[in-house]
């Protein structure tokens, strides 16, 4: 888990022209991961090309479906450290993105949806 938070202070660090920085949350497990994988990949580039600076799950925690909690510690250091946060279209269907979303609420990080 230390490696995973060392990777997210290392993405952060790229910010090098302080962008707004954004966590994607959605759907991942119970899905084919390549598909859910392309989702996010395909959030992060719409983000990025709007000018955010964007942390996504996907490429900061190691998939470990066997450790769901393992993998959302890590997913919800990365989310505090986040301005704002978007929302896939199928995050109600994930107990992790509700997690992130309520959370997001509780701190005050802004919430965009589709």
């Amino acid at each position: 888990m230390i490696t995973e938070i060392q990777n997210i202070a290392a993405r952060l660090a790229e910010n090098t022209q302080d962008k707004p920085v954004i966590y994607v949350a959605g759907k991942v497990t119970g899905m084919d991961y390549s598909e859910a994988y392309n989702n996010f990949k395909v959030k992060q580039i719409e983000l990025e090309e709007k000018g955010y600076f964007v942390l996504n799950p996907c490429d900061l925690v190691a998939s470990d479906l066997n450790n769901w909690k393992r993998e959302m510690r890590v997913a919800l250091v990365a989310l505090v450290c986040a301005r704002y946060l978007a929302l896939l279209p199928n995050w109600y269907l994930s107990p992790g993105a509700k997690l992130e979303r309520s959370l997001a609420m509780i701190l005050g990080i802004s919430i965009i949806a589709d």
